[in-house]
């Protein structure tokens, strides 16, 4: 594909997301310098657990000190601003394990976090034209030994051409993983998944509902396939579905899976989620009720902008009220009329007597 044809693609991309959620941040992490603007290459150690990948997979002991090298290539004629930082694994709300935030919390069972292990010295790292620089990465492992893996990535941000184009933000960054082990047995370990909560939410201003799932093991879950459906409590006619495929989840990561309402608002009242998550031979089965009360379902329904907002000729309610204020106009009305016509009779009646006094005193004279 040229380069020009794959600039077309991501234009088009970006153009479609800017349509249905308005102004968004669209990060490519990608291995293609034309984009990024640099290349790296990740200087392997003799102590590389698997030799065959092309990233950071080390095996340590505790206590062990390391330095890892990384080597930046400035692949375009100008000059560049790359912004590096170590980021703990994690898991987004599409089901992709990034590399692309730091973590907020040590969560879903976290013994020792990457980003407290791996550290690098440099804020910003300024790469004129074809310029090569070497990135240190200094390694400290724990005093204990820990079971499973340590995951995160090197994430590299092309701070130079991120721009704003209209409703679109595009940031450009390469990831490098980053895998720590202490034993030889860390991959008889296997990742696990668990629903802890079903929730209401929103995301891009949109009601969905949130499975808020849960690793809690220190090993990676990759092909697995999330199928699930919610219904009124008390019935089995599904209100909305879920059908996800090949989801990966990083290891001791939280997450939330999105369940779109597709422009539909909240409903008050008590529900049922049911699902199936499956990975080769491995059978996950989730069995969740859940309420949503009135006031949460009234308070993201006036946010979402999906939603078609009911105007005021359109609520029989408004309507009613504003029916009987038009009769209580009209009744006040007629009131205000016969008011009128009785005084004006009665100033008539006044005058005709005053006319026939005066006609009285004229013939007595």
């Amino acid at each position: 594909m040229s380069s020009n044809q794959k600039r077309f693609n991501f234009f088009v991309i970006g153009f479609v997301i800017s349509l249905f959620f308005g102004t968004t941040t669209v990060v490519y992490a990608t291995t293609d310098e034309t984009f990024a603007g640099f290349t790296t290459d990740a200087k392997l150690p003799d102590n590389q657990y698997t030799k065959e990948v092309t990233y950071f997979d080390l095996k340590m002991i505790p206590s062990q000190k390391q330095e890892l090298e990384v080597i930046l290539t400035n692949a375009s004629s100008k000059e560049i601003v790359v912004v590096p930082s170590i980021n703990r694994a994690q898991t987004n709300r599409a089901g992709v394990v990034t590399y692309s935030v730091k973590s907020e919390t040590n969560n879903a069972g976290l013994t020792y976090n990457i980003e407290d292990i791996i550290t690098i010295a440099e804020k910003e790292i300024v790469l004129k034209a074809h310029e090569q620089y070497k990135l240190k990465l200094q390694v400290e492992m724990p005093e204990q030994p820990f079971e499973g893996i340590l995951a995160g990535g090197l994430y590299l941000y092309n701070k130079t051409t991120a721009k704003t184009e209209g409703n679109i933000k595009n940031h450009f960054a390469r990831e490098i993983a980053l895998i720590l082990r202490t034993t030889d047995n860390s991959e008889e370990i296997l990742g696990d998944l668990a629903l802890t909560k079903v929730r209401t939410d929103q995301e891009n201003a949109r009601n969905v509902i949130s499975l808020l799932l849960e690793n809690t093991q220190p090993a990676y879950l990759s092909a697995v396939d999330f199928k699930g459906s919610i219904t009124k409590s008390g019935s089995q006619e599904p209100l909305l579905t879920l059908d996800k495929k090949n989801l990966s989840i990083a290891p001791n990561s939280t997450f939330d899976l999105p369940i779109p309402l597709n422009g539909e608002p909240f409903k008050a009242g008590k529900y049922e989620f049911k699902g199936t998550a499956t990975q080769k031979e491995r059978v996950w089965q989730f069995d969740q009720k859940f309420q949503i009360t009135s006031e949460e379902a009234k308070k993201l329904n006036q946010k979402d902008v999906s939603i078609k907002k009911e105007t005021i000729f359109e609520n029989r309610l408004v309507l009613i009220l504003i029916g009987l204020l038009v009769l209580l106009l009209l009744i006040l009305i007629v009131l205000l009329f016969r008011i009128y016509k009785k005084k004006r009779a009665r100033r008539k009646r006044k005058d005709q007597q005053r006319k026939k006094k005066k006609r009285t005193k004229v013939l007595k004279k």
